[in-house]
Protein backbone atom coordinates (compact mmCIF):
# COMPACT_ATOMS: atom_id res chain seq x y z
CA UNK A 1 0.00 0.00 0.00
CA UNK A 2 1.07 3.59 -0.63
CA UNK A 3 1.35 6.15 2.17
CA UNK A 4 0.83 9.64 0.67
CA UNK A 5 1.73 12.72 2.73
CA UNK A 6 0.67 16.28 1.97
CA UNK A 7 2.82 18.44 4.25
CA UNK A 8 1.33 21.93 4.40
CA UNK A 9 1.94 24.98 6.54
CA UNK A 10 -1.23 24.37 8.56
CA UNK A 11 -1.80 20.61 8.45
CA UNK A 12 -0.11 17.35 7.54
CA UNK A 13 -2.64 15.21 5.67
CA UNK A 14 -1.94 11.51 5.26
CA UNK A 15 -3.73 9.18 2.85
CA UNK A 16 -3.49 5.42 2.41
CA UNK A 17 -3.89 4.05 -1.13
CA UNK A 18 -3.82 0.65 -2.73
CA UNK A 19 -0.89 0.53 -5.13
CA UNK A 20 -3.21 0.16 -8.13
CA UNK A 21 -2.61 1.34 -11.71
CA UNK A 22 -2.44 5.12 -12.04
CA UNK A 23 -5.81 6.81 -12.17
CA UNK A 24 -7.73 3.73 -11.00
CA UNK A 25 -10.49 4.32 -8.48
CA UNK A 26 -10.42 8.11 -8.49
CA UNK A 27 -8.67 10.22 -5.92
CA UNK A 28 -10.19 9.25 -2.57
CA UNK A 29 -7.82 7.35 -0.25
CA UNK A 30 -8.83 4.18 1.57
CA UNK A 31 -8.24 6.02 4.85
CA UNK A 32 -6.97 9.47 5.71
CA UNK A 33 -5.75 11.36 8.75
CA UNK A 34 -4.98 15.01 9.43
CA UNK A 35 -2.86 16.56 12.15
CA UNK A 36 -1.59 20.03 12.89
CA UNK A 37 1.76 20.97 11.37
CA UNK A 38 4.29 21.48 14.14
CA UNK A 39 7.88 22.02 13.11
CA UNK A 40 9.18 21.00 16.55
CA UNK A 41 7.75 17.48 16.36
CA UNK A 42 10.23 14.65 15.93
CA UNK A 43 10.12 11.67 13.58
CA UNK A 44 9.17 9.50 16.56
CA UNK A 45 6.26 11.76 17.52
CA UNK A 46 4.84 11.68 14.00
CA UNK A 47 5.55 7.97 13.59
CA UNK A 48 4.06 6.84 16.90
CA UNK A 49 0.95 8.95 16.29
CA UNK A 50 0.45 7.51 12.82
CA UNK A 51 1.09 3.90 13.85
CA UNK A 52 -1.50 4.31 16.62
CA UNK A 53 -3.95 5.79 14.08
CA UNK A 54 -3.40 2.75 11.85
CA UNK A 55 -4.08 0.33 14.68
CA UNK A 56 -7.17 2.21 15.85
CA UNK A 57 -8.48 1.82 12.29
CA UNK A 58 -7.72 -1.91 12.32
CA UNK A 59 -4.88 -1.52 9.82
CA UNK A 60 -1.42 -3.08 9.83
CA UNK A 61 1.42 -0.52 9.42
CA UNK A 62 3.40 -3.36 7.84
CA UNK A 63 1.05 -3.29 4.85
CA UNK A 64 2.71 -0.05 3.68
CA UNK A 65 5.21 -0.85 0.94
CA UNK A 66 5.82 2.64 -0.47
CA UNK A 67 5.52 6.31 0.42
CA UNK A 68 5.36 9.63 -1.42
CA UNK A 69 5.43 13.15 -0.05
CA UNK A 70 4.65 16.68 -1.23
CA UNK A 71 6.08 19.12 1.30
CA UNK A 72 6.08 22.92 1.41
CA UNK A 73 7.67 22.94 4.88
CA UNK A 74 11.40 22.30 4.26
CA UNK A 75 12.35 21.78 7.95
CA UNK A 76 9.79 18.97 8.23
CA UNK A 77 10.77 17.12 5.07
CA UNK A 78 13.77 15.22 6.54
CA UNK A 79 11.80 14.55 9.74
CA UNK A 80 8.99 12.86 7.82
CA UNK A 81 11.42 11.04 5.53
CA UNK A 82 12.97 9.53 8.66
CA UNK A 83 9.51 8.71 10.00
CA UNK A 84 8.65 6.79 6.81
CA UNK A 85 11.90 4.85 6.97
CA UNK A 86 11.77 4.04 10.68
CA UNK A 87 8.08 3.22 11.15
CA UNK A 88 7.02 1.96 7.71
CA UNK A 89 10.24 0.72 6.14
CA UNK A 90 9.63 2.88 3.06
CA UNK A 91 11.86 5.37 1.27
CA UNK A 92 9.48 8.18 0.28
CA UNK A 93 9.39 9.68 -3.18
CA UNK A 94 9.66 13.46 -2.80
CA UNK A 95 7.38 15.24 -5.29
CA UNK A 96 9.13 17.93 -7.33
CA UNK A 97 9.23 19.28 -10.87
CA UNK A 98 12.24 17.06 -11.56
CA UNK A 99 9.99 14.01 -11.63
CA UNK A 100 7.82 12.87 -14.50
CA UNK A 101 4.54 14.75 -14.12
CA UNK A 102 2.75 16.97 -16.66
CA UNK A 103 3.84 16.88 -20.32
CA UNK A 104 5.13 20.47 -20.06
CA UNK A 105 5.53 23.08 -17.31
CA UNK A 106 5.57 26.73 -18.38
CA UNK A 107 7.13 28.25 -15.29
CA UNK A 108 10.22 30.45 -15.44
CA UNK A 109 11.86 28.30 -12.76
CA UNK A 110 10.04 24.95 -12.54
CA UNK A 111 11.96 24.08 -9.37
CA UNK A 112 10.20 26.99 -7.64
CA UNK A 113 6.76 25.49 -8.29
CA UNK A 114 5.51 24.13 -4.97
CA UNK A 115 5.05 20.38 -4.69
CA UNK A 116 1.44 20.81 -3.59
CA UNK A 117 0.71 23.06 -6.56
CA UNK A 118 2.20 20.52 -8.97
CA UNK A 119 0.20 17.70 -7.36
CA UNK A 120 -3.01 19.75 -7.63
CA UNK A 121 -2.33 20.49 -11.30
CA UNK A 122 -1.69 16.83 -12.12
CA UNK A 123 -4.82 15.59 -10.34
CA UNK A 124 -7.02 18.32 -11.80
CA UNK A 125 -5.89 17.47 -15.34
CA UNK A 126 -6.22 13.68 -14.96
CA UNK A 127 -9.27 13.33 -12.71
CA UNK A 128 -11.29 16.34 -13.83
CA UNK A 129 -9.95 17.28 -17.26
CA UNK A 130 -9.78 13.87 -18.90
CA UNK A 131 -5.98 13.79 -19.03
CA UNK A 132 -3.99 10.61 -19.56
CA UNK A 133 -4.06 8.63 -16.25
CA UNK A 134 -0.97 6.66 -17.27
CA UNK A 135 1.12 9.80 -17.65
CA UNK A 136 1.64 9.04 -21.32
CA UNK A 137 0.75 12.56 -22.42
CA UNK A 138 -2.47 11.90 -24.36
CA UNK A 139 -4.49 15.14 -24.36
CA UNK A 140 -7.49 15.62 -22.12
CA UNK A 141 -10.95 16.97 -22.88
CA UNK A 142 -10.59 20.54 -21.67
CA UNK A 143 -8.43 22.99 -19.74
CA UNK A 144 -8.73 22.66 -15.97
CA UNK A 145 -8.14 24.90 -12.97
CA UNK A 146 -7.41 23.77 -9.42
CA UNK A 147 -8.38 26.27 -6.71
CA UNK A 148 -6.79 25.40 -3.36
CA UNK A 149 -8.34 27.14 -0.35
CA UNK A 150 -5.50 26.64 2.12
CA UNK A 151 -3.03 28.80 4.02
CA UNK A 152 -2.80 30.62 0.71
CA UNK A 153 -5.48 30.61 -1.99
CA UNK A 154 -3.79 29.15 -5.06
CA UNK A 155 -4.95 28.70 -8.66
CA UNK A 156 -3.24 26.27 -11.04
CA UNK A 157 -4.20 26.27 -14.73
CA UNK A 158 -3.55 23.29 -17.01
CA UNK A 159 -4.29 23.23 -20.75
CA UNK A 160 -6.21 20.33 -22.28
CA UNK A 161 -2.93 18.90 -23.61
CA UNK A 162 -1.49 18.78 -20.08
CA UNK A 163 0.70 21.88 -20.28
CA UNK A 164 0.93 23.73 -16.98
CA UNK A 165 0.22 27.35 -17.94
CA UNK A 166 0.79 29.12 -14.62
CA UNK A 167 -1.25 30.22 -11.65
CA UNK A 168 -1.79 32.75 -8.91
CA UNK A 169 -1.22 32.91 -5.16
CA UNK A 170 -3.15 35.12 -2.73
CA UNK A 171 -3.32 35.28 1.08
CA UNK A 172 -5.70 32.60 2.32
CA UNK A 173 -8.90 32.94 4.31
CA UNK A 174 -7.33 31.87 7.59
CA UNK A 175 -4.29 34.13 7.66
CA UNK A 176 -6.26 37.09 6.30
CA UNK A 177 -8.96 36.85 8.96
CA UNK A 178 -6.35 36.35 11.69
CA UNK A 179 -4.61 39.54 10.55
CA UNK A 180 -7.95 41.39 10.68
CA UNK A 181 -8.75 40.19 14.20
CA UNK A 182 -5.27 40.98 15.49
CA UNK A 183 -5.06 44.44 13.92
CA UNK A 184 -8.57 45.74 14.61
CA UNK A 185 -9.00 45.89 18.38
CA UNK A 186 -12.76 46.49 18.31
CA UNK A 187 -13.58 43.61 15.97
CA UNK A 188 -14.21 40.34 17.80
CA UNK A 189 -13.61 36.95 16.20
CA UNK A 190 -16.57 35.49 14.33
CA UNK A 191 -17.59 32.05 13.16
CA UNK A 192 -16.98 31.58 9.45
CA UNK A 193 -20.56 30.96 8.37
CA UNK A 194 -22.63 32.74 5.74
CA UNK A 195 -24.75 35.62 7.05
CA UNK A 196 -28.40 35.85 5.94
CA UNK A 197 -27.63 38.79 3.63
CA UNK A 198 -24.66 40.55 2.08
CA UNK A 199 -25.43 43.80 3.89
CA UNK A 200 -24.60 42.96 7.50
CA UNK A 201 -26.56 44.79 10.18
CA UNK A 202 -24.05 44.18 12.96
CA UNK A 203 -20.27 43.80 13.13
CA UNK A 204 -20.32 40.00 13.15
CA UNK A 205 -22.58 39.72 10.10
CA UNK A 206 -20.63 42.45 8.29
CA UNK A 207 -17.35 40.57 8.82
CA UNK A 208 -18.87 37.24 7.80
CA UNK A 209 -20.15 38.86 4.62
CA UNK A 210 -16.83 40.48 3.82
CA UNK A 211 -14.84 37.34 4.51
CA UNK A 212 -16.97 34.71 2.78
CA UNK A 213 -18.44 36.67 -0.10
CA UNK A 214 -15.24 38.68 -0.45
CA UNK A 215 -13.03 35.62 -0.89
CA UNK A 216 -15.59 33.98 -3.17
CA UNK A 217 -15.61 37.15 -5.29
CA UNK A 218 -11.81 37.17 -5.37
CA UNK A 219 -11.72 33.69 -6.88
CA UNK A 220 -14.56 34.48 -9.30
CA UNK A 221 -12.71 37.60 -10.45
CA UNK A 222 -9.43 35.75 -10.98
CA UNK A 223 -11.16 33.01 -12.97
CA UNK A 224 -12.95 35.56 -15.13
CA UNK A 225 -9.58 37.08 -16.01
CA UNK A 226 -8.09 33.63 -16.70
CA UNK A 227 -10.93 32.88 -19.12
CA UNK A 228 -10.39 36.22 -20.84
CA UNK A 229 -6.65 35.57 -21.12
CA UNK A 230 -7.03 32.05 -22.51
CA UNK A 231 -10.20 32.60 -24.52
CA UNK A 232 -11.68 29.21 -23.64
CA UNK A 233 -13.95 27.52 -21.15
CA UNK A 234 -12.46 25.83 -18.12
CA UNK A 235 -13.40 23.07 -15.71
CA UNK A 236 -12.77 24.39 -12.20
CA UNK A 237 -12.24 22.17 -9.16
CA UNK A 238 -11.93 23.42 -5.59
CA UNK A 239 -9.92 21.76 -2.83
CA UNK A 240 -8.05 22.57 0.38
CA UNK A 241 -8.74 22.72 4.08
CA UNK A 242 -11.07 25.72 3.81
CA UNK A 243 -12.87 24.70 0.61
CA UNK A 244 -15.94 23.67 2.60
CA UNK A 245 -16.17 27.23 3.96
CA UNK A 246 -15.78 29.28 0.77
CA UNK A 247 -16.71 26.92 -2.08
CA UNK A 248 -20.49 26.95 -1.43
CA UNK A 249 -20.45 30.70 -2.15
CA UNK A 250 -18.32 30.48 -5.33
CA UNK A 251 -20.50 30.37 -8.44
CA UNK A 252 -17.49 29.52 -10.56
CA UNK A 253 -16.63 26.05 -9.22
CA UNK A 254 -17.76 22.98 -11.14
CA UNK A 255 -16.92 20.58 -8.32
CA UNK A 256 -15.05 20.23 -5.02
CA UNK A 257 -12.51 17.44 -4.55
CA UNK A 258 -11.17 17.30 -0.98
CA UNK A 259 -8.56 14.69 -1.97
CA UNK A 260 -7.08 16.51 -4.96
CA UNK A 261 -3.58 17.04 -3.54
CA UNK A 262 -3.27 13.49 -2.19
CA UNK A 263 -4.54 12.14 -5.51
CA UNK A 264 -1.90 14.15 -7.36
CA UNK A 265 0.82 12.80 -5.06
CA UNK A 266 -0.42 9.30 -5.77
CA UNK A 267 -0.46 9.84 -9.55
CA UNK A 268 3.07 11.28 -9.56
CA UNK A 269 4.25 8.30 -7.52
CA UNK A 270 2.58 5.90 -9.98
CA UNK A 271 4.37 7.58 -12.87
CA UNK A 272 7.74 7.44 -11.08
CA UNK A 273 7.40 4.33 -8.92
CA UNK A 274 10.57 2.34 -8.36
CA UNK A 275 10.60 -1.15 -9.87
CA UNK A 276 9.09 -3.78 -7.61
CA UNK A 277 6.86 -1.44 -5.58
Amino acid sequence: MLLALDVGNTNVTVGLYAAAPAGAGGGAPLRSWRLETRRARTADEYGLWLVRAFRLAGLDPGAVTAAAMASVVPPLTPVLVEMCRRYFGAEPLIVSSRLRSLPAVRYEDPSALGADRLANAVAAWVLHGGGDPTGGGAPGERATVAVDFGTATKLEVVAADGTYLGGSIAPGVGISTEALFESAARLARVELVAPPRVLGRNNAAAMQSGILYGFAGQVEGLLRRVREELGEELRVVGTGGLAHVVAPHCRCLDTVDPWLTLAGIRLIWEWNRPPGT
